[in-house]
């Protein structure tokens, strides 16, 4: 029976072993021990920079290419040139199966890439389709890492203490890293190395500042070492797992709140997920909900997604629809004659409909007496010639009123400017 390969311990034997710093030789080893799949490694010249085989695959191509440690030339020709193999690897971000004559077994094969570049070639063989797939998920695994090791060795710095968590960012991240986004990124995250449940946060300053951008980012890598990140200068994104619930959850919350008003920046939160492929999404969450949020509420450092879940929705559909697609008529009526005479119908319809059509409520919301009110909404009946108070009118009216006040508060943040009675949509009192 075929040994079953677990993905999650996959990464952490070769991480471990590109932590110990001993070559790709102690990398492809590991490896190889615990998948039994023969792997070799040749750099763009085709040198074999590292082999491991048990030998059973019986290949004169191999064992030859292991004594002399390079491909042989008619190999190179005939497989890697010829027969478009090495052109196919370039195309593809992610392993793909081929059937190289070096091992004249099939092999998934793919590109060692540094910063879009090609540094080497990997691949890892399988002799039973069964366990195709499987080899395709290592040999990624193994090309993540070889990367980095090739990285490091070009460059002879040491090795960062967490490789796991490095190519963690690199994979949580992969559609915001602008060389992966051109070549294609590929997914290789798994959910057994990250605790549920996940957050997403996304952080700028106060004034276009990369410098406290970083400060901010030292501060929370101190406070919760654990975190993932990502600084594009505009923006810090970060990623959290494990994230508690309950008062612990408060109290990371306003610990990350105390640490925006120390550095005078701004924070979105998206809520708590456990679906790792939806991670983009609660990003795009957080960062809503920080611009959402910074516009309603700029003299605030922590904006939650669900607490502006209602502006956030009518920004979509204020943006899609424009203007003369979300104007009714009859509001349009009330705003005209404010324009002119001075009144506050549209003012006064709009709180009449926030407190639920309740008359004390929004008599006092306006100071106003409350037969003033009922003279002023009669007049706003007449005027817009509809019945305030059917259900289907109040739900249409207020649906335009929501979309025409998160379009002009945006519009009004984009300038530097606050509108008059910004804050009371957003907010209840």
């Amino acid at each position: 029976m075929l040994q079953k390969i677990d993905v999650g311990t996959c990464y952490r034997i070769v991480f471990e072993a590109l932590a110990l710093g001993d070559g790709v030789q102690s990398i492809v080893d590991a490896l190889f021990d615990y998948t039994k799949m023969p792997i070799h490694v040749v750099d763009n010249s085709f040198k074999v920079l590292a082999a491991s085989f048990d030998r059973t695959t019986g290949s004169p191509h191999l064992d030859e290419m292991i004594v002399r440690k390079i491909v042989p030339l008619d190999v190179v020709i005939g497989d890697y040139c010829r027969l478009g193999y090495l052109e196919l690897l370039e195309k593809h971000q992610k392993s793909i199966v081929v059937d190289w004559g070096v091992i004249e077994v099939p092999q998934a094969s793919a590109a060692i890439r540094i910063n879009g570049h090609i540094a080497g070639l990997c691949a890892t063989t399988f002799s039973n389709q069964e366990q195709a797939l499987e080899a395709l998920e290592v040999n990624d695994i193994l090309c993540k890492a070889l990367a980095i090791e090739f990285d490091r060795h070009q460059r002879g710095e040491v090795l960062p203490a967490d490789p796991i968590h490095q190519v963690l960012t690199r994979e949580i991240f992969c559609d915001l890293i602008p060389e992966q986004i051109q070549k294609g990124s590929s997914d290789l995250i798994n959910s057994s190395l990250l605790q549920p449940g996940y957050q997403m946060a996304v952080i700028t300053s106060i004034v276009p500042n990369n410098t406290m951008v970083q400060y901010v980012q030292k501060a929370i890598a101190d406070v919760f070492p654990g975190t993932f990140y990502l600084n594009t200068g505009e923006y810090l994104y970060l990623f959290m797992d494990n994230f508690p619930e309950g008062d612990s959850a408060k109290n990371r919350n306003k610990t990350v709140g105390q640490l925006m008003e120390k550095y005078q920046c701004f924070c979105g939160l998206s809520g708590v997920f456990d679906d790792l492929a939806k991670r983009s999404n609660f990003r795009l969450r957080a960062q809503k909900a920080l611009e959402i949020g910074h516009a309603i509420h700029p003299d605030k450092n922590l904006y939650f997604f669900d607490d502006y879940y209602l502006e956030i929705v009518a920004s979509y559909a204020a943006e899609g629809l424009g203007e003369a697609g979300y104007t009714l008529p009859e509001l349009e009526k009330l705003l005209e004659i404010d324009r002119k005479k001075g009144t506050d119908y549209y003012l006064t319809l709009k709180t009449h409909l926030v407190l639920g059509n309740n008359m004390n409520l929004t008599a006092a919301k306006m100071h106003i007496h409350r037969n003033t009110l009922v003279y002023r909404l009669a007049k706003i009946e007449e005027i817009i010639e509809v019945d305030i108070n059917d259900l289907e009118v109040v739900r249409r009216l207020k649906a335009a009123m929501t979309l025409r006040y998160v379009a002009e508060t945006m519009h009004h943040h984009e300038i530097s400017s606050c509108p008059q009675h910004q804050d009371f949509w957003a907010r209840l009192p």
